[in-house]
């Protein structure tokens, strides 16, 4: 609960959701976090608010829309969860996906993101890990100037006026995020079972 990352990977009918909702409200109820949002399916929209309500009766629940998230509703959704302490947020992925982090937050994403990769190009040129053939080193490359690249565009961003109205998630309120999309992991092993 405290590690700020965890996977859940049981088979369906696990109560997985409920994992999750039991883990936000206790962090919300030590004071780790406020406002926890949940980024889940497109489908699951209701469902997983109605789970919500079904784990803890007195849940304050705001269900996000993709009209919430339209440029020009941003700054009211934005204020609607700040001005209020909401016992869970649940947006879908493709929603979510539409309100954009700012461009300082994204640009210090990309860096912390090359930074790694530059470390694991370090650790292959080292020797402490197998490349057979220099696959490894070329997909780690490609995403190093992929990350290089949204960087600049960022850092471009920054330097330009921003829109005096444009609101970010960042800006939000929301002091945690929980996904139930499907990611993929990096693994040192060359083929996974």
């Amino acid at each position: 609960m405290l590690s700020g990352n965890t996977g859940l990977w049981h088979e369906v009918g696990t109560e997985k959701t409920a994992v999750m909702v039991v883990a936000a409200m206790e962090q919300k109820r030590l004071g780790l976090i406020s406002r926890p949002m949940f980024v889940i399916a497109n489908n699951m929209l209701r469902q997983f608010a109605a789970d919500v309500v079904r784990l803890y009766r007195a849940a304050e629940v705001l269900v996000i829309d993709k009209d919430d998230v339209s440029p020009k509703s941003r700054a009211l959704l934005a204020a609607r969860v700040r001005s209020h302490d909401y016992d869970a947020i649940v947006i879908t992925h493709s929603s979510f996906t539409r309100w954009p982090v700012s461009p300082a937050i994204e640009a210090k994403y990309r860096g912390q993101k090359i930074a790694e990769l530059r470390d694991e190009l370090t650790a292959l040129g080292s020797g402490e890990v197998s490349d057979a053939g220099g696959v490894a080193v070329k997909k780690i490359e490609k995403r190093i100037a992929s990350h290089e690249a949204r960087l600049s565009e960022m850092e471009g961003r920054l330097g330009a006026r921003q829109d005096d109205h444009e609101m970010y998630f960042d800006q939000s309120g929301s002091t945690s995020c929980w996904s139930t999309r499907r990611t993929s992991s990096r693994t040192r092993r060359s083929t996974r079972a």
